[in-house]
């Protein structure tokens, strides 16, 4: 492994990272942030990244241990009291509160080790915070990498909803606080953690791999279609995502827009574990999940994203920019971007979204100069620089400097 730059005491700069999910390949949105950041903290950074799940993509033999780069390995901590209890949850549509109580359950000697010996401890999850911070040094910083901010995201409607959601805004709130900084991905994600309670908040935008994205030329398209069993002759708008709420409820959006966009000449192809196992809707393909999303980035017409909840800002709108796609959102779906309604994509509500389809697809030079205004917009989100400007602030905690009011990265 590459040998690190010393911190200020002469010692390795050594992070280790802890979190519920696996980290690497990353298949989510907080694992994809997660990743971007460790893999591209700089050389001068040793990277341990530890999860307490496995995800299907390891099985059938999970790897323990598998070196991503040269300065960071990655390590499976199968916790089957944590993957049980998180698992439950998921199908609930909850996050995982009280994963710190499962993972005090089992000694996690291994990892317990490695977080006396970090420099810096960096967790993910607000509900994994107070069992990390129990089991770390006092005087080694614990900073929180946070995906968005997440009181208030779910609903309370019963009962035992509304004990969850005292719950969440509990324990985000204790990890907040605990944290010797916090990652945001957008400004009004700062002001909140601010507000609840963070001392030292720095805004680390959600970025992109530029190179992993890529643009088919309407030539190669109608092939490249038929090999991932697509409809080469129809006009195709992409919506990808995870089995998160907000996305759900995006693609019940598009379904009963369905015949809206039939009017428009455009079929919608929804990519993720969103649309699994949804009854089928005409005019609506459901692909499912898939190991690399790019492909079917690369031969759509438009990428559009219909949310009307969430936190943080979207991976998909910025891997819709990436691969030059056109883009229609919802102010949900650009927020926290800093794009330019008109010149980087078409920002309106869900129920205009068909009409505006239309009309962007009927302007085929109106949709290319969208399409590159957006990747030039996606160029500022680089993993490379986020990484980087990341690195000085984790500097800036291990050599003691002051916190300043919240900023951008």
């Amino acid at each position: 492994m590459t040998e690190a730059a010393p911190d200020h005491r002469g010692r390795p700069r050594h992070l280790t990272s802890v979190t519920v999910p696996a980290t690497h390949p990353p298949r989510r949105g907080q694992q994809v942030r997660t990743a971007g950041v460790l893999g591209n903290l700089g050389p001068g950074w040793l990277v341990d990244s530890w999860s307490l799940m496995i995800q299907r993509t390891d099985l059938p033999m999970p790897r323990r241990h598998h070196a991503v780069t040269p300065t960071w390995t990655d390590h499976r901590t199968f916790d089957p009291l944590s993957l049980a209890w998180v698992g439950a949850l998921t199908r609930l549509g909850c996050p995982p509160v009280h994963v710190s109580t499962a993972a005090s359950l089992l000694p996690h000697r291994r990892l317990r080790r490695e977080l006396r010996a970090a420099s810096l401890v960096m967790v993910d999850s607000p509900y994994a915070v107070a069992w990390v911070r129990a089991a770390t040094p006092r005087a080694t910083p614990v900073v929180m990498n946070a995906h968005n901010i997440e009181t208030g995201l779910y609903p309370a409607e019963s009962g035992w909803r509304q004990r969850v959601a005292s719950e969440i805004e509990r324990c985000e709130a204790a990890a907040l606080r605990a944290a010797a900084l916090v990652f945001v991905p957008s400004d009004d994600d700062a002001r909140r953690a601010t507000d609840i309670g963070a001392h030292r908040v720095v805004v680390v935008p959600n970025g992109v791999d530029l190179d992993r994205f890529w643009r088919a030329d309407a030539d190669r398209r109608p092939a490249l279609r038929v090999e991932l069993g697509l409809p080469a002759d129809r006009r195709l708008a992409v919506f990808t995502g995870a089995g998160h709420p907000p996305n759900a409820e995006a693609v019940l959006i598009l379904e009963q827009h369905a015949e809206a966009y039939a009017a428009a000449d455009v079929t919608v192809m929804i990519v993720g574990r969103c649309g699994v196992g949804r009854a089928p809707v005409r005019n609506v393909i459901h692909v499912g999940e898939v190991p690399e999303v790019a492909p079917y980035l690369a031969v759509a017409d438009v990428g559009v994203c219909p949310l009307r909840s969430g936190g943080g800002t979207s991976f998909k709108t910025i891997e819709y920019l990436a691969a030059s796609l056109p883009v229609v959102t919802t102010p949900v779906g650009a927020r926290g971007l800093r794009l330019v309604a008109g010149r980087d994509a078409v920002v309106c509500e869900a129920d205009e979204m068909p009409g505006q389809v239309r009309g962007l697809l009927a302007n085929p030079l109106g949709a290319a100069s969208l399409a590159d205004a957006g990747r030039t917009a996606a160029e500022a989100f680089s993993w490379a620089g986020i990484g980087a400007v990341a690195a000085v602030a984790l500097d800036e905690v291990l050599e003691g400097r002051p916190a300043g009011p919240a900023r951008v990265a």
